[in-house]
């Protein structure tokens, strides 16, 4: 912001001795309400205040949101990452930012699981993990209709009893949220009764190691923190960090097919080495076996005599 020098109206007296001095403009009463203003926010105590997306928002980063993980955390402007990932290979299928907001996680997982259908025809979703936050009878409902088994840990295992009414309704409102209410109680039934019977356990503990891989982008990748303002920069940021992920995991597994280049250079040298080694070893134990059996020959030739000592 540049500040222009201020310049006497036509109104003003001037006086021809004071030329060489520079005019001050008036101080006006909002200018002095405004830095009475910035004077209180820079001095002001939030301990004990309340903040809220409706009442608070960042002017540097308009699409962040006042989010927390869980209860007891301070709530920091920030954005969510999610990660759609393959729990045998731990591959990321598909990551996607988004404004953090309490039903984010959901709404993004419905729109990855249907690029991945449309995008991916061969990729057959049998099994969906994932922790407490996906377990709404909405998104359960969601997943067994599109022939998804969920696996969502679930705290409370009690099997609720499917609702029903004594009088039938001929209004298709109603209809559709009685239709809707049985829909969810199934579907959380459904997911209970895995849980009780111990269905998918290798599945359910194959997750931990995806979890992993939140906490390596983290520590390891930089994604505690944004990089550049806005969600498009944090777009990129975790689409690059998932990229190098998968990177990684490919590298693994190409590890395991036969050896090219530098690296089959390196393991002949270790080969040869390892070659020369027990070579040489066994040229020494061959030398101690020779002279060994030589000298017991000699002895053998000579008539020993031992007695008992007294």
């Amino acid at each position: 912001m540049t500040r222009h020098p201020w310049l006497p109206s036509d109104n003003d007296n001037t006086d021809s001795d004071d030329d060489d001095q520079t005019p001050q403009p008036p101080k006006s009463k909002n200018n002095h309400q405004s830095d009475q203003l910035q004077e209180n926010a820079s001095h002001e105590d939030f301990h004990g205040k309340t903040f809220s997306n409706q009442t608070h928002r960042s002017t540097t980063d308009p699409d962040a949101r006042l989010y927390k993980k869980s209860k007891g955390q301070e709530a920091y402007p920030r954005f969510l990452v999610h990660n759609l990932i393959d729990v045998e290979s731990g591959i990321i299928l598909k990551t996607d930012a988004s404004i953090a907001s309490g039903t984010a996680e959901r709404e993004i997982s419905q729109q990855q699981l249907n690029a991945v259908r449309f995008q991916h025809p061969q990729i057959q979703i049998r099994t969906l993990s994932g922790d407490k936050a996906y377990g709404t009878p909405a998104y359960l409902a969601y997943l067994i209709s599109q022939g998804i088994i969920p696996l969502i840990a679930l705290r409370n295992h009690e099997l609720e009893e499917v609702p029903t009414w004594q009088r039938k309704t001929h209004n298709p409102e109603h209809q559709r949220k009685r239709q809707e209410k049985v829909d969810n109680v199934k579907a959380k039934n459904q997911a209970k009764q895995i849980q009780i019977d111990g269905k998918y356990q290798d599945i359910q503990d194959e997750r931990v190691q995806c979890e992993h891989e939140f906490a390596e982008a983290k520590t390891v990748h930089g994604m505690d923190r944004a990089r550049s303002r806005g969600l498009d920069f944090m777009q990129e940021q975790a689409l690059c960090t998932a990229i190098v992920q998968n990177l990684k995991k490919l590298s693994r597994f190409k590890g395991k097919g036969p050896r090219t280049g530098v690296s089959a250079c390196a393991e002949t040298e270790k080969r040869d080495e390892r070659h020369h080694r027990h070579h040489f070893i066994s040229l020494i134990f061959k030398g101690i076996q020779e002279k060994s059996g030589s000298w017991f020959a000699y002895l053998m030739d000579k008539k020993y005599s031992f007695s008992p000592v007294l």
